[in-house]
């Protein structure tokens, strides 16, 4: 900007010099043999052409890098503005997890409701992240290469690194592993309580000797083998078990398939003994946990044709309809994906990915609803 200036000064300083040269010129035309009228009038024409094209190039360039200037600086600002964000939910989730987990199952679902709300606000955040991060200018660089005996100029562009931009994309991948993390967590806490509750009511009926075929049959007055929902909850508190109807809804979530009833053969296989005293299963290998992720990551899609996932080779995927091969790996328990020269969770993958999952998906569903409803009424 600074030599664009200059030269716009010195075009200025120059100016009357060019007037006075374009005056002089036509006075010679004016005065000239009418052989040397044309020629005379041609170079007037010239001059005056080649002095517009200067200055004319020298404000353009100066408007696009004023323009490119004002992206620059609120590209700049939204950086800033999401590396603020960014902290300030760090932060958040440094304090959830300094705070010991509880091991109340109403406080548990409240804080994985809390944070499935956390998750659903930073994801509303992923378009301008890839706003600010994205566009990044290459510089083209050349090199002398030996060719066929004889050295050749090759040119070759080479990204230029943005330090803000790079801290921005690490620091919001950290932030997605930080509260995945957490959330498994909160998970793993959850399995444990229903865990806890179902050791408890076995030590329960064995110290009272009661069977938990009995204690069913008791709640089944009508012998069919199912109960519903309240007559399960209603059963279990009237049987003096140390329990809370709180809890009793959750564990009725349990095994409740959305019908409100409750199977008895599913809940007494569920509790028998040699449930809870099972054998320690062995530990999961990378690959299986993957598959695992995959596999739940995959149902979570309503689509008609979901999202294509396929398995190359071990480690190696498919994501919908390209043909690229994407590596996929276990980091700090959660599963990441090769994206570039970086990993990304296969959650927010997705999430950017699968048109089911994104705004784009949002709105064919909306879309498709709509039409099958003008579609019935007809």
């Amino acid at each position: 900007m600074d030599e664009l200036a200059q030269l716009r000064k010195e075009l200025d300083d120059k100016e009357p010099l060019m007037k006075d040269i374009k005056k002089a010129g036509e006075d010679i035309q004016s005065k000239c043999h009418s052989l040397a009228e044309q020629p005379m009038k041609y170079w007037l024409k010239v001059v005056q052409t080649r002095w517009d094209e200067v200055s004319n190039a020298v404000d353009g360039k100066r408007d696009d890098l004023e323009k490119q200037l004002n992206e620059l600086r609120l590209r700049e600002k939204m950086v800033a503005d999401l590396l603020k964000y960014i902290a300030e939910k760090s932060n958040e989730l440094k304090v959830c997890n300094e705070t010991p987990l509880p091991h109340v199952m109403e406080s548990l679902d409240r804080l994985i409701e809390e944070h499935e709300q956390f998750e659903e606000a930073v994801r509303q955040k992923q378009s301008q992240v890839d706003e600010a991060t994205k566009g990044r200018r290459k510089l083209v660089v050349e090199q002398q290469v030996k060719k066929k005996g004889r050295k050749a100029l090759q040119k070759h562009e080479q990204p230029v690194r943005h330090f803000k931009s790079d801290q921005l994309s690490d620091r919001w991948k950290k932030l997605w592993i930080d509260s995945m993390d957490y959330g498994r967590r909160l998970r793993e806490m959850k399995e444990y309580l229903e865990e806890k509750w179902r050791e408890r009511y076995l030590l329960w009926t064995d110290s009272g000797k009661s069977r938990i075929s009995d204690l069913f049959r008791r709640i089944d007055k009508s012998g069919t083998g199912r109960v519903s929902r309240i007559a399960f909850i209603d059963g279990i508190i009237a049987s003096k078990f140390p329990t809370t109807r709180l809890e009793m809804e959750k564990v009725a979530d349990e095994f409740d398939k959305g019908d409100g009833m409750i199977d008895a053969k599913e809940f007494m296989a569920k509790l028998r003994s040699d449930y809870s005293k099972k054998l320690p299963m062995k530990e999961k290998t990378d690959n299986e946990k993957i598959t695992e992720e995959v596999m739940r990551q995959t149902e979570q899609c309503n689509c008609r044709n979901r999202y294509m996932i396929q398995k190359v080779s071990e480690g190696h995927y498919r994501f919908g309809e390209t043909q690229i091969k994407r590596m996929v790996r276990i980091l700090r328990s959660t599963v990441m994906v090769r994206v570039g020269g970086g990993w990304v969770a296969l959650e927010e993958f997705l999430h950017k990915h699968d048109p089911c999952r994104g705004k784009i998906g949002f709105l064919f569903q909306l879309l498709r609803e709509k039409l099958s409803c003008i579609f019935f009424t007809k």
